[in-house]
């Protein structure tokens, strides 16, 4: 009974971990140029100056993936403190401004918006 208790135990776990993998950009990598666009958006600090560089990306990086993990790399693009931990969420924003991006259109593909 206790083995089939822990074996319920580690099934359910593993469910569990499946099932938060989903959406997750941890695998993805982020390209060259997708990469330094969102580190311009990053570097600068006027948030006005911002917006058209945050808009760059969105086609600069060409799915969904690929934006989250640059974001990741450099979160302070969208306001986001070094700990913070980069979900599906980010893209609500900008896609809602610029939904015939790349990055948007994937997103929406994708059922992540």
């Amino acid at each position: 009974m206790r083995t089939l208790k822990l074996l319920g135990a580690s099934l359910a776990a593993g469910a569990l971990l499946s099932l938060s993998a989903c959406g997750s950009n941890d695998e993805a990598e982020a390209s060259a140029a997708c990469l330094d666009s969102m580190q311009t958006a990053a570097a600068e600090t006027d948030p006005v100056a911002a917006d058209p560089l945050i808009i760059e990306t969105l086609s600069a990086c060409e799915t969904a993936d690929e934006w989250l993990a640059a974001l990741d790399e450099h979160p302070g693009a969208m306001a986001y403190t070094d700990d913070a931990e980069i979900d599906d969420s980010a893209l609500i924003t900008p896609c809602y401004a610029q939904p015939d991006t790349p990055v948007c259109e994937d997103a929406e593909a994708q059922g992540r918006l």
